[in-house]
């Protein structure tokens, strides 16, 4: 597959086509007209082309209030598959994902071998597995994708310091999936995927500037100015390494008073498992199940809706120093809002609502500024499924670093020639 090219008989205008319905943004002839500045009669070919490839659909949608249903364009779901691996802790899964976005299955990983060449045989004999009980064309894979943690190159795949890998450093994870499959494999990191899907998906769809804040490990999902911002190297977002409190002398080799050594969620999880093991007084042993070896943030909010009120405390104090930093990165970034991790919805009153009081500190009262803190609607255990976003847009040209469809203005500027999001020509 030319990835530079993946559908060289495709005029521009059809490929506009294909990502703007494959992104959500439009849904019928009409949309993408009015998106890409031309009549509903020059989109006409270039749709009844894309229909006769297979590739897209009309279909009739819900009845509208005049009783008449409208015809929806969208891609056909059997056109082409993609599958999503997550390497993310005890939420670690892989999906088989259709063109639409669609899961057709999905299960976990479970217990993987510890060594990275053996990790990586068996995701490669798990992927076999998958296609294979699904009947997917080899022709119709497009793409492996991977959700990773720690540090890593996109654009090579691979692998610099990840403790998803924590035998080795410095190795390649696509480029052998990649010749696996003779499919293209990309990765990405966990905070700045968790912020594409809640655009893509979640509470942020129709926000150009927002943060998505992930509080296990405090990595941080910017999608700025309508785009995905990953850094010169794409390693922007390590909110861990934010200083909220007073740098203590000492090892000069390292940094103190960081967000990630002030209010690890891990210091919670460990003090409450330590308070069980002596037999104190916490609801969270209700939820821990014989053979678990640690306290999840799920069993800590479990307790919490139970009436835990130790465990609140604790967690409201974590969310405090997590509210110090939102706040300080309103002021630095100017978004509409900040997402927090899903969990936060079920326990507003010692998440939300502690990171919402800081946040209405944000500007002096006669700035009036005002940045929405809002829980988010995915999270972890969606990663696998989001993974498989990134060979799809591969496919498809989607490039995340720049907005999906350019604003009316700008594509009356453009050459067509000069930008591949220029105005095409049906």
């Amino acid at each position: 597959m030319n990835l530079s090219d993946p559908y060289p008989t495709h005029s521009q205008t059809e490929r506009i086509a294909l990502q703007a319905v494959w992104s959500g943004r439009v849904n019928s002839r009409v949309e993408l007209a009015r998106a890409l500045g031309v009549s509903k009669v020059a989109v006409s070919k270039p749709i009844a082309r894309l229909l006769a490839s297979g590739l897209l659909a009309e279909e009739q949608g819900d009845a509208s209030h005049t009783g008449r249903p409208p015809i929806q364009l969208a891609l056909k779901a059997d056109s082409f598959y993609s599958i999503g691996v997550s390497l993310f802790n005890r939420h670690g899964a892989i999906a088989l994902v259709d063109a639409r976005q669609e899961i057709v299955a999905q299960e976990p990983l479970g217990d993987m071998p510890a060594p990275s060449e053996a990790r990586l045989a068996e995701i490669k004999n798990r992927i076999r597995r998958l296609l294979a009980r699904h009947d997917v064309p080899r022709g119709k894979l497009c793409g492996v994708g991977l959700a990773v943690s720690g540090i890593s190159d996109p654009v090579k795949g691979r692998i610099i310091h990840s403790p998803d890998f924590p035998e080795d450093r410095d190795f390649d994870l696509c480029p052998p999936l990649a010749r696996a499959f003779d499919a293209p494999c990309q990765l990405m990191n966990i905070p700045h995927l968790l912020a594409l899907m809640e655009h893509r998906w979640g509470g942020a769809r129709g926000f150009s500037d927002f943060l998505y804040l992930h509080s296990q490990g405090f990595g941080l999902g910017l999608f700025l100015r309508g785009a995905l911002y990953r850094g010169a190297r794409h390693w922007a977002g390590e909110l861990g390494e934010m200083q909220v409190r007073a740098h203590q002398d000492g090892d000069l080799t390292r940094r103190s008073g960081t967000l990630g050594e002030v209010a690890p969620l891990y210091r919670v999880t460990d003090r409450l498992k330590d308070l069980m093991t002596r037999g104190g007084g916490t609801l969270v042993g209700r939820y821990f199940k014989p053979g678990s070896k640690y306290v999840t943030i799920e069993m800590v909010t479990a307790a919490i809706e139970a009436g835990d009120q130790f465990s609140a405390q604790l967690l409201s104090e974590t969310f405090l120093v997590i509210g110090e930093a939102a706040l300080s990165l309103a002021f630095l970034l100017n978004p509409q809002a900040i997402f927090l991790d899903p969990f936060t919805a079920r326990i507003p009153q010692v998440t939300v609502d502690v990171v919402r009081r800081l946040a209405s500190l944000y500007g002096p009262r006669d700035w009036s500024l005002q940045v929405q803190i809002l829980p988010a609607r995915y999270g972890e255990e969606d990663l696998a499924r989001g993974a498989a976003l990134l060979p799809a847009a591969a496919r498809l040209g989607v490039d995340w670093d720049r907005p999906e469809i350019p604003r009316a203005s700008q594509r009356r500027s453009a050459h067509p020639s000069s930008s591949r999001t220029g105005v095409p020509h049906a």
